[in-house]
């Protein structure tokens, strides 16, 4: 995937500053890691989106079958780098370019600046070895930044507060474990659209993302597992977290016997998620209606 002269410059401005993952090849790298917030960006062609078991879906891999002449090109090793990275866990998405010629997509005419698309799903076609990414939504780039888990800001935080340089192994590795590695708010927001699982409310700085067997009680897998999950706005965040409500296998919100009745105006006439629980999730939920819920 080359570029040309003028596009590679932008795109090069955009992956270092806008999206804080510096391309470690301005020719020929396929994608960069924002290192701090735990993403992959991979450049793909707009040319090769297609569908996938209903979902859209565009090439990672052009083919990596072990004959292939695709494994001596010099952004090979470095994709399948990221590629291994989104498997382990780290959030992706991809950067849509067009070519300048369809046919040989040797240099870039354009590419969407405004949006990114999150990686749901990676899925491999036996036939010609090419590996498909599985799309969600398009992301806005600003509300992709706001949604972040603030793990910037944290690792100051902790760098202040501990004498450690933010920008080290220590000070980060520390923020990543605490957070779920930066992807359970993304793979939660992804999940909901965005939106509050109850009210639907859309304004990134007042949702949380909670978890229903708290982080305490929780093994290291289920801290990662957005099943164990819900995106609410903090009022609710904040009364679900200490037992006050919770919801049943329906869906139905449950209210403590503890919250005084003049407060329920907080829930502003919900009463309900937004659409049923199914499968780990409703599990996690009745561990939390039976171990945090006071419904007393």
């Amino acid at each position: 995937m080359e570029d040309g002269t003028s596009t590679r410059r932008s795109l090069t401005s955009h992956f270092a500053d806008v999206l804080n993952a510096p391309l470690a090849n301005q020719r020929w790298s396929w994608g960069a890691i924002d290192e701090l917030n735990d993403r992959v960006f991979l450049r793909v062609w707009e040319e090769e989106v297609r569908t996938e078991d209903g979902l859209l879906a565009v090439k990672i891999f052009a083919d990596q079958r072990p004959d292939s002449d695709q494994r001596v090109r010099p952004g090979y090793t470095e994709r399948a780098r990221h590629l291994e990275r989104i498997n382990s866990g780290s959030r992706g998405y991809v950067v849509f370019c067009r070519a300048v010629d369809h046919v040989t997509k040797t240099q870039i005419a354009d590419y969407r600046q405004e949006t990114v698309s999150p990686i749901i799903g990676i899925k491999t076609i036996e036939q010609n070895g090419y590996v498909m990414a599985l799309l969600g939504e398009p992301v806005g780039i600003d509300a992709m930044r706001q949604c972040d888990t603030g793990l910037s800001t944290l690792a100051l935080d902790y760098s202040k507060a501990g004498g450690l340089d933010n920008r080290s192994t220590e000070a980060q590795a520390m923020v990543r474990a605490r957070l779920g590695q930066g992807t359970f708010r993304s793979r939660l927001m992804d999940e909901w659209g965005g939106c509050c699982a109850v009210t639907g409310c859309q304004t990134p700085a007042l949702l949380r993302a909670s978890h229903i067997k708290p982080w305490r009680a929780s093994t290291s897998e289920e801290r990662l597992d957005s099943k164990n999950g819900l995106l609410l706005v903090a009022q609710l965040d904040a009364l679900f977290d200490v037992g006050l409500i919770t919801f049943c296998r329906s869906g139905r919100m449950e209210i403590s016997m503890s919250l005084r009745r003049h407060d329920h105006w907080v829930f502003g006439g919900f009463d309900s998620l937004r659409r049923p629980p199914r499968g780990k999730r409703a599990d996690y939920l009745e561990w939390h209606r039976q171990r945090v819920f006071r419904g007393g």
